[in-house]
């Protein structure tokens, strides 16, 4: 039985920190995620710029709308 697009959920996570100290201080990311809700299997990404962020949320939204395709890594 097909499911209606009202049906269908996802998740995405998005874990920040800052690793160092001040002079040496870099920004990590983790994102985990599915694009559908019903799937077992999480994706995990990793990323160290704004961007890099904004290039995952932003294909995961891109899979959700195409129902569930495969989100590609940062």
């Amino acid at each position: 039985m097909a499911r209606s697009s009202a049906d269908r959920g996802g998740f995405l996570l998005v874990r920040l920190w800052i690793e160092g100290e001040t002079q040496d201080a870099a920004f990590r990311a983790r994102l985990t995620y599915r694009p559908d809700a019903t799937l077992s299997e999480e994706q995990v990404a990793s990323a160290a710029t704004v961007d890099q962020v904004c290039d995952v949320v932003r294909a995961w939204v891109g899979a959700f709308l195409v129902d569930g395709q495969k989100v590609p890594e940062a």
